[in-house]
């Protein structure tokens, strides 16, 4: 059943009000045809990505139009040497991560992050990280996925496959999974683009991936 505009936005509302990265009445949601548009000021670059987030995560949601900003008070409070620093730190202080073969430099607020991590979770794992420091306003991550173990195609397409299966919104029936030098390629039809979304995400975890190419369609032919 196709979920009508009101009943996504209600969803996505109601999202917002449990999210405690967000102050729900500093956001307008309006959805036509299912897809989203955001609009308000919200206290930081956190807040502005956590709505988005929870708006993808509701079934229905067909496109996100992020129109937030951050609120002109929050900006520049923090000097960007202090968010570099503060931005190191934390990085360091994930044991998962590499911080060594990491480098940042921030302007204006807005933190540019090269170098390379060996998994592409890591990848964003850094950037939320970065993310969630006060004063930051945005983030370019440019980090290269070079997995530290070199899997052949084979043993990451079944890892994919085992991590799909795990999931059961997903029916394999309904993927098609196929890798080329570390990168994913996802083909097939699912039900909507809540369950593609959610495939893609657990592809991109998977030990090895370099990258996911989400080709997969929404809604069944009749």
């Amino acid at each position: 059943m196709v979920e009508s505009d009101q009943a996504i936005k209600d969803a996505i509302i109601s999202k917002l009000k449990r999210d405690a990265r967000i102050e729900a009445a500093d956001v307008e949601v309006e959805v036509e045809y299912g897809n989203v548009t955001l609009f308000g000021a919200v206290n930081d670059s956190l807040a502005q990505k956590a709505a988005e987030s929870d708006a993808w995560s509701v079934k229905g949601v067909t496109a996100v139009n992020n129109m937030l900003v951050v609120k002109p008070e929050a900006i520049g409070a923090v000097s960007d040497e202090e968010i570099e620093v503060k931005a190191k730190k934390a990085i360091a202080a994930d044991l998962e991560i590499d911080a060594e073969k990491i480098s940042l430099e921030c302007d204006n607020g807005v933190v540019t992050i090269t170098g390379n991590v060996d998994n592409f979770w890591k990848k964003y794992q850094v950037e939320n990280a970065v993310y969630a420091l006060d004063g930051v306003t945005n983030v370019n991550n440019y980090l290269a996925i070079v997995p530290s173990n070199k899997l052949i195609d084979e043993e990451i397409a079944d890892n994919v496959v085992k991590n799909l299966s795990e999931r059961a919104i997903l029916n394999l029936d309904e993927i098609t999974v196929t890798v080329v030098d570390g990168i994913v390629h996802l083909s097939g039809r699912v039900r909507d683009e809540y369950v593609l979304n959610i495939a893609g995400e657990i592809a991109l975890d998977t030990e090895g991936v370099i990258d996911v190419v989400n080709d997969l369609s929404v809604g069944y032919e009749t």
